[in-house]
């Protein structure tokens, strides 16, 4: 599948995006990365807010990549193949 495809999904205070995996161990696989609004003001800035990664998860199978301890809605995982990923 292309990540062109897969739109970029907002929900609520969550952001949600296909990427090229960054770790080396899943070279050329494709993660599920999802990021929360961050009210400290650090983190990656777009479109004007800032967000921090709370967990991104290997789209072949929505497996735990990486849990960067932040809580997502159950409902939002429970979602992800409905709205592309």
């Amino acid at each position: 599948m292309s990540l062109n495809h897969v739109p970029e999904k907002v929900v609520g205070k969550f952001r949600i995006k296909l990427m090229p995996s960054m770790f080396t161990a899943r070279n050329g696989k494709t993660d599920i990365v999802i990021r929360a609004i961050n009210p400290e003001n650090w983190g990656a800035c777009i479109n004007g807010k800032f967000y921090t990664i709370c967990l991104i998860l290997a789209h072949e199978d929505h497996h735990i990549v990486s849990d960067h301890n932040r809580t997502v809605p159950d409902e939002i995982l429970s979602s992800l193949s409905a709205w592309g990923f």
